[in-house]
């Protein structure tokens, strides 16, 4: 792929990742009222309205890209909790919330691990957080890796990801490439929603 060609990739990534994020908690707290009356099963047959209107907000035409942030948010944090009811519950009392000033730090801390740490310390600290900004940079991680070949679409845990790039130095530096410019990009995103909203 080209260089201008990643450049735009990272470019598009790092945007869009803050704007899925961005719509999908508008379109939740527009809706509380609605989803406080549901129960989980009636939450998860819209989920698919849900993206619909999470994708035009946003102007992508990437509907995985949204289903992953989405899911990573929303429907994982339910599903892998011991009872999805309770989760539910408990999600529908704290919907997610974006905060373009909090974003920008988390982001500007990612990189920040990333060039002075590496992949791996990058990918463990991701995990480690597990708070919704941190999914959405892993997301949008995986996505940028998957979309330059660098990994398979079946790999989904950052951590293993950056450990099979780490056994080839080229790999190793287009991904370490890739990411550092995905985040700036966020980074840009996130302060102007800082700007948009004041």
């Amino acid at each position: 792929m080209a260089e201008s060609n990643l450049d735009r990739l990272s470019a598009q990534i790092g945007f869009t990742a803050c704007d899925i994020y961005m719509c999908l908690c508008s379109t939740l707290d527009e809706k509380k009222e609605e989803i406080k009356q549901l129960k989980l099963n009636e939450f998860e047959s819209k989920k698919d309205t849900l993206i619909s209107e999470i994708k035009k907000r946003t102007n992508t035409t990437d509907t995985e890209f949204i289903e992953e942030i989405v899911g990573a948010i929303v429907f994982d944090r339910i599903k892998r909790n011991k009872d999805p009811s309770k989760a539910f519950e408990e999600f529908k009392k704290n919907l997610p919330k974006f905060d373009a000033k909090e974003m920008e730090r988390i982001i500007t801390k990612s990189l920040g691990i990333l060039i002075e740490d590496g992949l791996l310390a990058y990918a463990i600290w991701l995990e480690s957080e597990n708070k919704d900004p941190h999914k959405v940079i892993t997301v949008s991680s995986l996505k940028i890796l998957t979309d330059t070949n660098l990994i398979s679409n079946k790999m989904s845990n950052l951590r293993d990801v950056m450990l099979e790039i780490s056994s080839s130095i080229q790999k190793t530096l287009l991904a370490r490439q890739l990411l550092e410019r995905m985040l700036i990009y966020a980074r840009y995103r996130a302060k102007a929603l800082q700007k948009g909203s004041d």
